[in-house]
Parts: structure tokens; C-alpha cells; sequence
């Protein structure tokens, strides 16, 4: 009898074995960015509904001139549109980080 031939490596793990050793930053990456923006939609769903509540409390209490109001509605635009802002950096971030490649080579 011959020697027996060991079993070849599935070439399904081998292909996760590398892209695990290759991309663990890529993952780590979007990883973060998708911690935070479940961290900034938590904080702005939260503080955010208490801000809008008193910004509505002193509209309603006190008569504010015309430029005053003007301010107040430009405030509440930016606060309402800031998180499709912010996750759009973010994504933008995790996008770029993912494609970076290693510029460091061996002569």
C-alpha cells in the first residue's frame, strides 16, 4: 500500500482564513461606524426629543420678534437634518477606510 494523501483544506476556509487575516481592519471599520451611528441615533432620539420640547415650550410662552423666529426655525431645521449628516460621514468613512490599501512594499 502507498502512502495516503492527506486530506486537502476546503478552499471555502481557506478563502475566509485570508479575508479574515486581509480585512480585519475593513471590519473593524464598519464595525465602529456602525456602533456609533446606533450610539448618535440613541443620543439623538433621546436628547433630541427634549430639546425640540423646550425649544416648542418657550416658542409657545414668549412672543419672539420676527428675526428671532427666523433663528429658531433655521435651528430646528439644522437639528432635524444633522443626523442624515452625520451618517452620511460616516458611511462615507467606513466606504473609504474599507478601500484603503497597504502602500508599504519591499525592494
Amino acid at each position: 500500500m502507498g502512502l495516503r494523501e492527506q486530506p486537502k483544506e476546503r478552499p471555502t476556509i481557506r478563502v475566509i482564513r485570508r479575508f479574515k487575516r486581509d480585512k480585519r481592519a475593513t471590519i473593524l471599520a464598519w464595525v465602529i461606524v456602525l456602533l456609533m451611528m446606533f450610539t448618535y441615533s440613541i443620543v439623538w432620539f433621546t436628547a433630541g426629543w427634549a430639546a425640540m420640547k423646550f425649544v416648542d415650550t418657550v416658542e409657545e410662552e414668549y412672543e419672539l420678534g420676527e428675526r428671532a423666529t427666523g433663528i429658531v426655525t433655521l435651528l430646528k431645521y439644522v437639528f432635524a437634518w444633522h443626523p442624515i449628516i452625520v451618517f452620511i460621514g460616516l458611511l462615507m468613512y467606513a466606504f473609504v477606510n474599507s478601500q484603503r490599501r497597504d502602500v508599504r512594499f519591499d525592494l
